[in-house]
């Protein structure tokens, strides 16, 4: 699916609503600017009554796309989203590892995972949790390799980085991944992919 508003297409996977305008004290989306397309140019543009397709962008947009044979449609929504915060308790994520197949882990910065929780991640990947990356902030990415804090993750099982995907794809590609017959031959497809390349 893609996403138009403002004279922009957008892949769905990068399409993030950014923008809400108050009308009377109510809060209400502008209809021309309520999405952006998040780390990624436009697929498309629509100018003076034409389409201009920005063709490079939109081959290799289709170009990494997962075969869909012998994938499921469901979402395994057994997943908790958890954003971190100054001085939250390792034991939050401890308790969600025991009732959750998976953990979406919103981090700082680049994707780091402070000292103090660090031995809570460890022991839900060990517990075969599922567990995936990504930053609080829109722009630019996830990147575990970049900091000792984070760099200290990429060694457990089971840890995935969303890269420069949007929160909203993120969540729903790791629901859909988790519900397939090998969920982590998937993930590495959908994740690999954005971490290397902005669609």
């Amino acid at each position: 699916p893609h996403v138009l508003c403002n004279g922009k297409t957008s892949a769905g996977t990068r399409a993030s609503k950014v923008r809400v305008k108050t009308v009377r004290g109510r809060t209400a989306v502008t209809e021309v600017d309520a999405f952006d397309s998040i780390n990624a140019e436009p697929l498309a543009r629509v100018e003076g009554g034409g389409v201009i397709l920005n063709s490079a962008l939109h081959e290799e947009y289709l170009e990494s796309l997962l075969p869909t044979d012998g994938l499921r449609p469901e979402l395994n929504t057994s997943i908790a989203v958890l954003k971190f915060f100054p001085g939250m308790s390792g034991e939050v994520i401890e308790v969600l590892a025991q009732r959750f197949s998976g953990l979406i882990l919103e981090s700082y910065g680049l994707g780091g995972v402070p000292k103090y929780l660090f031995e809570a991640v460890r022991k839900a990947a060990e517990l075969g949790r599922r567990i995936l990356v990504l930053t609080q902030v829109a722009y630019p990415y996830t990147d575990l390799g970049e900091y000792e804090v984070g760099a200290r993750l990429r060694g457990l099982p089971n840890i995935y980085e969303a890269g420069d995907m949007t929160r909203e794809a993120a969540i729903m590609k790791f629901a859909w991944a988790l519900a397939q017959e090998d969920p982590d031959a998937v993930m590495k497809h959908c994740y690999r992919f954005e971490c290397r390349t902005a669609r």
